[in-house]
């Protein structure tokens, strides 16, 4: 009897499908005035965005993947209209969590785009298509779902549903199912904060995760950082902070815990490119009281390495109960990070930033996940920057089109721009990058 075929890896994707409307002005109008604008209309949403972009590229793996979208659509023409453009983009939606809500209004976010100086101003209509929730997880065979799955990423949307489902997957799976989470805001529940701390990567911007951490650690650790040419390295200064929280923020409040998860940080940077830290040694349990009431003073030393690579050490020193407020401080803890960096990618042009964010993820989810380096060596530096450069170059496709989806590359563009394999991509990248900036 013949054996059934392995079905390809997955990929599961959850949260948010949208509507986009987009308005594109000159100039934000004042109150109460008129102005001309160009609109465009397409589907959007984070996690629809960045399932888009993966199945574009799905066919970059040797065993071609299959990306699988979690979410609710109205049952409408405007749903019709969304699922149809997620289709012609290769995701796949066979999943029981891919739900047609009985909601007739969809979710719907409009955009305004001022092109001097160039901002962007968001209004989100829910509509009555309402989230997935618990009882849909429940009510839903997922055994199809975990089959050969590989990656998680969620846009933290429908958030509780990520959780539990992530959850399930790490118990369920074989082989470990590496997750990534986009921390575009901070949605100020634990569930949430529980999805960053299960996370293997975070992805966010130098602006939107500090608050995160500010709110759980209940202070600004930030204020606290003391270190070498702090001018020219406090960017990586705060970068090596964030990870360091996010490393040890399960910990707060939990003195049993003494399990560290160390996270891969990916922050994108807009015009100065995008940065990738991980936490190489130190990962033992801090001294959490001393995080959470002392304020240990952190001292920080850099060292480039290369044009690519910084290496960061952090001392913590910390205030002793007995010594509290007499200046007398002892060791807390001492960690290193490694920081690789690369510059923007170069755009003939920038039409549109909506929806780059997501493509980037796409691009680095596909690149850690899926391309092959076909047995060449590399170290892992290289392979950081490969990674990140690629992410890179499928935003500014993305940056060069209007809407959220415009301009997303094919395989076909991938083979033709970059090349047929990984150093003929790799080779290519580096040419079509801007050196990073220390």
């Amino acid at each position: 009897m013949p054996s059934c075929p392995m079905s390809p890896p997955s990929m599961l994707i959850v949260g948010a499908t949208t509507l986009d409307r987009l308005l594109y002005v000159n100039q934000y109008p004042a109150a109460d005035s008129k102005a001309p604008c160009t609109t465009y209309e397409a589907g959007g949403g984070n996690a629809a965005n960045t399932a888009s972009a993966i199945g574009r590229l799905q066919s970059l793996s040797k065993n071609r993947l299959n990306v699988k979208l979690l979410s609710k659509v109205s049952s409408d023409q405007v749903g019709d209209r969304l699922v149809k453009e997620l289709q012609d983009y290769g995701v796949d939606l066979s999943s029981p969590l891919f739900i047609r809500s009985r909601g007739r209004n969809p979710v719907v976010t409009i955009i305004v785009t001022n092109s001097s100086p160039y901002t962007r101003t968001c209004m989100f209509d829910a509509g009555t298509v309402g989230t997935l929730t618990i009882p849909d997880l429940n009510n839903a065979d997922l055994n199809a779902a975990f089959e050969n799955l590989m990656h998680i990423h969620s846009d933290t949307r429908h958030t509780d549903v990520a959780l539990s489902l992530i959850q399930m997957a790490k118990r369920r799976t074989a082989v470990p199912v590496t997750v990534s989470v986009d921390a575009e805001r901070d949605r100020c529940t634990q569930d949430f904060d529980d999805l960053i701390d299960l996370s293997d990567l975070v992805f966010t911007n130098e602006h939107l995760m500090q608050p995160i951490l500010i709110r759980r650690l209940g202070y600004n650790p930030f204020d606290f950082v003391e270190g070498n040419d702090m001018q020219q390295f406090s960017f990586y200064f705060n970068v090596a902070m964030l990870c360091y929280c996010l490393t040890f923020a399960h910990s707060i409040g939990n003195t049993s815990c003494t399990t560290a998860m160390a996270k891969e940080l990916i922050v994108t940077r807009g015009e100065f490119g995008a940065v990738h830290c991980t936490m190489t040694s130190g990962s033992e349990s801090p001294d959490i009281s001393a995080m959470k009431i002392k304020r240990p003073k952190h001292f920080m030393k850099a060292v480039q390495v290369s044009r690519n690579m910084i290496e960061i050490v952090h001392s913590t020193l910390s205030e002793s109960t007995a010594n509290a407020g007499t200046g007398i401080f002892h060791s807390a803890g001492k960690y290193e990070y490694i920081i690789h960096m690369v510059g923007p990618p170069m755009i003939t042009k920038v039409v549109d930033t909506n929806g780059a964010g997501d493509a980037f993820i796409a691009g680095y989810i596909v690149s850690r996940n899926c391309l092959d380096n076909d047995g060449s060596s590399e170290d892992a530096e290289s392979r950081i920057v490969f990674n990140l450069q690629f992410a890179s170059w499928v935003a500014g496709k993305k940056i060069g089109c209007t809407g959220a989806r415009g301009g997303l590359p094919t395989v076909m563009e991938v083979e033709k721009e970059l090349g047929n394999n990984f150093q003929k991509m790799a080779e290519s990248l580096q040419k079509l990058t801007f050196d990073a900036v220390s």
